[in-house]
């Protein structure tokens, strides 16, 4: 048996809560704000109800100077290792 097992799996929306809004002082909502989508967007990718599209990688990509790639990567590797 691998560690593999073991290790917890992270998702896009904890990758984007943890690496990118509370290093740079960001609230969920503040970060809705200026990307224009509904908070319930934000909280709902946070939580990991809400899958990353290709349209919302764009977007977080033009907010957060990532790629698209980076996140759709992100997204792919969660439901691949499940």
């Amino acid at each position: 048996m691998t560690g593999n097992h073991l290790r917890p799996q992270i998702t896009a929306g904890e990758i984007l809560l943890s690496d990118f809004l509370e290093p740079r002082g960001l609230s969920q909502s503040e970060f809705s704000k200026t990307v224009g989508w509904p908070q319930s967007k934000v909280q709902d990718i946070v939580s990991g109800r809400r899958g990353i599209s290709p349209e919302t990688a764009l977007v977080l990509s033009y907010a957060l100077g990532t790629t698209p790639d980076f996140w759709l990567k992100a997204q792919n590797h969660h439901y691949t290792c499940q």
